[in-house]
């Protein structure tokens, strides 16, 4: 679930979620609105943390070499409301490399 605008978008998982329990869908709502914050899971662990901040590292670098290489390349936002509309134009420039980025 996502909140871009004023506008609440819905991934077929929430519509799925919300027939079984409706007050998943609330808490989905909140945490997309930004008035709690996700759960850190109970078996989570200062390992798992540093694994995934190395996965986002190494991505944030990726994207940062293909900028240095290839000055054709388009960069795409994850969760940017354009991102379809840069996606076409990107693909009609006949870009060379399309990388897709999360937005911070």
């Amino acid at each position: 679930m996502q909140i871009v605008g004023e506008q609440t978008k819905l991934s077929a998982s929430d519509l799925a979620n919300h027939s079984a329990c409706r007050h998943l869908t609330n808490l989905d709502l909140a945490l997309a609105e930004g008035k709690i914050k996700a759960p850190r899971p109970a078996d989570a662990d200062d390992d798992l943390d540093e694994l995934i901040e190395k996965g986002v590292r190494h991505e944030r670098d990726y994207i940062k070499r293909l900028r240095e290489e290839s000055p054709g390349v388009s960069v795409l936002m994850l969760g940017d409301e354009a991102a379809p509309a840069d996606t076409a134009a990107a693909m009609t420039a006949v870009r060379t490399r399309i990388a897709r980025e999360r937005i911070a």
